[in-house]
Parts: structure tokens; C-alpha cells; sequence
């Protein structure tokens, strides 16, 4: 696992759930096949069905192609390195993320010689767009997951001749520089014929042999963005790579957060007004005098992570706290989001700002642009098609 000087992470595991199984399990016949290895078998040596005081089987497996696998650097190369020597935490912290799927012509990202324009990819560009809210946490994640299927994949099934999706060069040297191990619900993280390139695969190794990639994962519906505490047991097998059965368990991070710890009373405020949902309370450093703070008392830093029922209450205290202000004239209402965007405490919260005068309060520069028609009716569509359901 990762060390950070700089700062400790402190999380909280709920030990009360049972731990979310996200393998694939190897059955007799197969769930998954791949690459076109169909042939998997149980075959009795002893049976108690036959006489014999006890069952033992003979198995022939291929990790690779019929469930959930990780696999060390010496699956790409000659080195001496195998699943028995590779040095590997059970446990570590590990991000779930989803990320756009794009269509091969849609980038200039690396891709194998041999790919089409209609070959569905994974960019650079759609991980940091997910990522770059997690940037604080970079030291502390150990393992990347990542979910392609939009919902529970439906078994058996065969992946053969699928060209499922893949991973750009640049999107697995993003990963690498992230984490040592990734997790992900295809067969490959490459493309399924890629005529022996393996771009992604070098790119996320990058010849360094405790990096690990594991494949053909599952992950429910019931798992959500976010972080998870990540269980693993290698079996020390002297090959490239294993079967194996990642367990999940969802963590909560102890927050440092200024704002948290108002809520709890750790740190003083001068309180407006609270409820099982809401905390409002005055700005010690206001714009203009009364200038209040309406935050969630649910921890987000991004005002579209805001569980809705927390936003179905909070906008009601909104209004009620903004109608004090109405009678006495002018007020603003603000919420920022990112640093970009002014945003100062990593909790969202909206500010309710009194506007008695030309001098105080908050000022607005408002530079106005004159976009092309064509081109903002272009953009309207593209955020439209882009609304979750």
C-alpha cells in the first residue's frame, strides 16, 4: 500500500455488511469464456457416487479465459516474476469509477494498428474527467476499478469474437500513474485482437513487477461510485496468472472538513438554524453583515453529489433564511463548485449574502460572450443527450 508523509487518511469500515463478492466464479461449465478457450472440466479421480470414501476431482482451467483473473507483468514478458513472487497487500484502498465509452473515431488516443473507427474505446480523457474529483485522495488509492456494463452482466456468456471494449495507451499510463492495480469488467484491457501489441498492457505494467491487472470482474448495480476497502488472497501459483475472488466492503471517509465538524459541535458557530438535515450558521469572514452559510448535513463536496433528499430540505431553509433578508431589501444566493469556481471548503454549502448597499455584499463581473448560434444550439444538445435519466 501506498505511504504519504504528507497526510494520514482516516476511514471508517462498515463491519456490520458482508463484504460484496466482485468475481466472476470459476463453474463447471464455464459462466464466461474468452478468446475462443471453451474447454474447462471437472474430472472425478474419486467419487463417493462411485464407491470411494471421498470426492476428488482433476481440474483444467485457464484463468485468462474463464472468470475472474489477476494477472503480474510476466503474462507480457520473460521476466522471472510470477504470481508466487509478486508483493501484494490483502488489503487496500480501492476506487470504483464508471467511465464514457467512446467510438474508436471519436480520438486521437493511441490505439493498436489493427483497430476500427467503430471499435468502442476508453480514453484518457473520460478517466481524468472522472478522476479529477478524487485528485486530494492520489496518494492513498492502491487499486482503480473500473465499470463498463451498464448493469449486472447476464451469464453464461461468451466473449469470443465480441471485440469488447478497451483501453486507450494513454488511459492505462493515467491508471498506472494512480495506482498498482487495476480491476475491470472486461476479458482485457486491451482490444481482443490486437494483433500482439498489448499498447495497454504496457503501458500500465511499464516494467514494474508488483503491478497487477485483474480482469473479467462483476460488479452489481448495488455498487456505487466511491471508495471501498479491497480484500484479496493470492494464491501462490508459479505462473503468470490466477484465479481469484476480490471482496469489496464500503468505507466512509472520516472527514477533516471544517464545516463536519461544526455539525458535530467540535467546532463552535453561531447557529441559525438545524435539523435532521440542514445547518445553517454565520460567515465569521462576511461579504456583508448577516451573510449566512446553508450547508447539507450529509458530507459532499460537489453540489451533483448531494443526495436528494438532503437537497429537498435544504432549499425549503434556503428560502425561509433568504425571506428575512427580503424585507430589508437586496440579497444574493451563491454555491460554488471546484476551486476553478471559488470554492473554498470542500463541503457544499450556499451562501445567503445581504445586499445593503452599492459597497457591500457580494460583486459580480459579468463578461458576457456572443456565441454562435449554430454553435450553442450544438452545445444544448450535447448536455441535453448527456442528463442522467
Amino acid at each position: 500500500m501506498k505511504n504519504s508523509p504528507a497526510a494520514v487518511l482516516e476511514l471508517e469500515i462498515d463491519c456490520s455488511s458482508v463484504p460484496v463478492d466482485i468475481s466472476i466464479p470459476l463453474n463447471f461449465p464455464p459462466l464466461v469464456s474468452c478468446f475462443g478457450i471453451r474447454s474447462m472440466f471437472d474430472e472425478p479421480i474419486l467419487s463417493i457416487s462411485e464407491g470411494a470414501s471421498v470426492n476428488c476431482s482433476k481440474l483444467m482451467i485457464t484463468p485468462h479465459a474463464h472468470g475472474t483473473h489477476t494477472e503480474c507483468i510476466s503474462h507480457i514478458s520473460k521476466c522471472e516474476t510470477n504470481m508466487s513472487t509478486v508483493q501484494y497487500g490483502a488489503h487496500s484502498l480501492a476506487l470504483l469509477i464508471r467511465c464514457e465509452i467512446s467510438n474508436r473515431s471519436e480520438t486521437n488516443e493511441t490505439c493498436p494498428r489493427n483497430s476500427k473507427a467503430i471499435d468502442r474505446v476508453i480514453t484518457r480523457n473520460s478517466i481524468e474527467y472522472v478522476m479529477q474529483k478524487y485528485e486530494n485522495l492520489k496518494t492513498h488509492i492502491n487499486a482503480i476499478m473500473i465499470r463498463t456494463y451498464a448493469s449486472d452482466l447476464q451469464f453464461p456468456i461468451d466473449f469470443t469474437n465480441t471485440n469488447p471494449a478497451y483501453f486507450t495507451k494513454e488511459a492505462m499510463s493515467l491508471i498506472s500513474e494512480w495506482s498498482d492495480h487495476v480491476l475491470v469488467d472486461l476479458p482485457s484491457i486491451d482490444r481482443e485482437d490486437d494483433g500482439g501489441e498489448l499498447l495497454a498492457h504496457k503501458a500500465f505494467f511499464n516494467n514494474n513487477t508488483n503491478k497487477l491487472v485483474t480482469e473479467l470482474c462483476r460488479f452489481p448495480d448495488s455498487l456505487d461510485e466511491g471508495l471501498y476497502m479491497l480484500t484479496m488472497s493470492l494464491p501462490r501459483w508459479n505462473t503468470d496468472a490466477v484465479p481469484t475472488q476480490p471482496l469489496v466492503s464500503r468505507v466512509k471517509r472520516m472527514s477533516n472538513c471544517i464545516f463536519c465538524k461544526i455539525i458535530q459541535g467540535t467546532i463552535p458557530s453561531f447557529k441559525i438554524y438545524e435539523n435532521e438535515l440542514t445547518y445553517a450558521f454565520m460567515d465569521i469572514q462576511p461579504l456583508s453583515m448577516g451573510h449566512i452559510l446553508v450547508i447539507p448535513k450529509t458530507h459532499a463536496q460537489f453540489f451533483h453529489e448531494v443526495p436528494d433528499e438532503n437537497l429537498q430540505d435544504l432549499l425549503p431553509v434556503a428560502k425561509k433564511i433568504a425571506s428575512v433578508f427580503h424585507k430589508k431589501g437586496a440579497y444574493n444566493i451563491l454555491q460554488n463548485n471546484g476551486r476553478l469556481a471559488n470554492q473554498a471548503v470542500d463541503h457544499v454549502h450556499f451562501h445567503i449574502i445581504p445586499k445593503n448597499s452599492e459597497e457591500d455584499g457580494l460583486g459580480v463581473r459579468w463578461n458576457s460572450m456572443k456565441p454562435n448560434m449554430e454553435d450553442l444550439k450544438k452545445l444544448a444538445d450535447e448536455i441535453q443527450s448527456k442528463i442522467p435519466a
